[in-house]
């Protein structure tokens, strides 16, 4: 089955107490390499892990972005915490940058999956009703993505 991400926070390195919390949309940009990122804060929320899923790995992928310019390159790193509600650049909370654990480079629209450059992979939650966090941020100085969800976008 697919999971979309939900509990989706886009946060502004240039406003650091701005955030926008959405369930539909999720970007991920920076320009001249300024100090002007914003990188998208999000939940996967697996209703039905189960312990049968012990041991398999479950593959994230990200296809169909509505603009991809620039490097096109994401990095993706865990969450502290699945909570991100009320996160933002100048205060996360428990939604912390923890591990960098794949890097990406997208197509652009209608062009198919992203290429992972490393990673891709998570293992599978064996617990029903789990939340995972993530990230996704910027690579290089130049690059913005943008997409709709649950229809495009990073899944697993």
């Amino acid at each position: 089955s697919v999971v979309s991400p939900s509990d989706v926070v886009v946060i502004f390195e240039q406003y650091p107490q701005w955030s926008i919390s959405s369930w539909n949309y999720g970007a991920v940009s920076r320009t001249g390499g300024g100090q002007n990122a914003r990188q998208t804060l999000f939940t996967f929320y697996f209703a039905n892990a189960s312990p049968s899923w012990a041991g398999y790995t479950c593959k994230l992928k990200f296809a169909n972005p509505v603009v991809a310019t620039g490097s096109q390159k994401l990095q993706l790193y865990t969450l502290g915490s699945p909570n991100t509600a009320g996160a933002s650049w100048g205060n996360r909370g428990q939604a912390y940058r923890n591990n960098h654990i794949g890097t990406l480079k997208v197509k652009g629209p209608g062009q198919g999956e992203a290429t992972w450059e490393f990673g891709g992979t998570i293992p599978c939650p064996t617990t029903p009703y789990t939340k995972l966090g993530f990230e996704l941020a910027p690579v290089g100085d130049d690059v913005l993505v943008e997409w709709v969800i649950p229809e495009n976008g990073i899944r697993v």
